[in-house]
């Protein structure tokens, strides 16, 4: 269990900056309170209020409320020593985005943050993080870039997947963030006329690795958020046949119903993972099962 003193330095952490950090920015001010699109609901009317004098949140189309902990229980649906965890490392390795109300501020600006290099992904650490993912370094290596950064003086780095604006999804052991600009990443396959869907990176990895190929025989879109769905949603209708790999949680479900609305011919392959949330926890649930078979 963690120290009262750890504990109390945690609760202190802007709910508006851990939000933003995960991508997540609101779209109205009332008062004092700013109101977000519910992060587990994904609705188009806010309804997801955050009071940052206070530091506590409300979500009026769920159950969730209360303090910072509360939050990361609510939106990872974790326990609450995960979430003291979680956000221990959050205090340890700071968030490269900042907040602002309006969402135009560029991430880098006012923040002391600053990229010093992008390059080949060859840190041990970071090879280790990825292979306990599932992800072969042949597959990561070909994909991903390591990504090197400063926080206010302090050196960082991280795996970046990059997407079609220049930005970078990025992600290591102790946190999930990203470089804006925030926008999908595809990989077009010429006169192909089937695209394959996938909420985040290590998904599409996943699917690598699971059908045992470099690339895949289609063009692919991965998301890295779903609040970039409704961006490809008219672009769908060129294509004779959209696989869907959303999770399966309900925002993924939602999600495919929006995907199914917009194309009528598309296909749900989340039963490929069956039982896991997303492709890559099935994945990182066989390699464990391997390893305790091969003991």
């Amino acid at each position: 269990m963690k120290s009262p003193e750890i504990i109390q330095q945690i609760r202190q952490i802007p709910i508006t900056e851990y939000l933003v950090s995960i991508n997540i920015r609101p779209v109205q001010r009332a008062g004092q309170q700013f109101f977000y699109c519910s992060p587990i609901t994904n609705e188009k009317t806010p309804s997801f209020a955050v009071d940052p004098k206070k530091n506590v949140f409300f979500d009026w189309s769920g159950e969730g409320r209360g303090d910072i902990i509360s939050l990361v229980q609510y939106v990872s649906k974790c326990t609450f020593l995960d979430a003291l965890q979680l956000l221990e490392n959050y205090l340890l390795n700071p968030p490269v985005t900042s907040f602002s109300f309006s969402g135009h501020t560029s991430a880098y600006e006012n923040t002391g943050v600053s990229i010093i290099n992008v390059r080949p992904l060859q840190h041990l650490a970071l090879t280790q993080y990825v292979e306990r993912r599932g992800i072969s370094f042949k597959i990561a290596s070909r994909y991903l870039r390591e990504v090197n950064y400063k926080i206010k003086g302090k050196q960082y780095f991280a795996v970046g997947f990059p997407n079609d604006l220049g930005g970078y999804e990025v992600r290591n052991q102790y946190f999930k963030g990203s470089f804006s600009p925030k926008a999908i990443t595809t990989f077009k396959v010429n006169d192909s006329k089937t695209v394959l869907l996938f909420e985040g990176f290590f998904d599409f990895l996943s699917a690598l690795e699971y059908y045992k190929k470099p690339t895949l025989p289609a063009s692919v879109v991965i998301l890295n958020s779903l609040t970039n769905l409704t961006k490809i949603l008219p672009d769908l209708k060129q294509y004779e046949k959209v696989s869907s790999f959303l999770d399966t949680d309900e925002a993924g479900r939602k999600a495919f119903s929006k995907i199914k609305s917009a194309s009528p011919i598309a296909t749900d392959f989340s039963k490929v993972y069956y039982g896991f949330k997303d492709f890559n926890e099935l994945l990182v649930s066989n390699l464990s099962s391997n390893r305790i078979l091969a003991t």
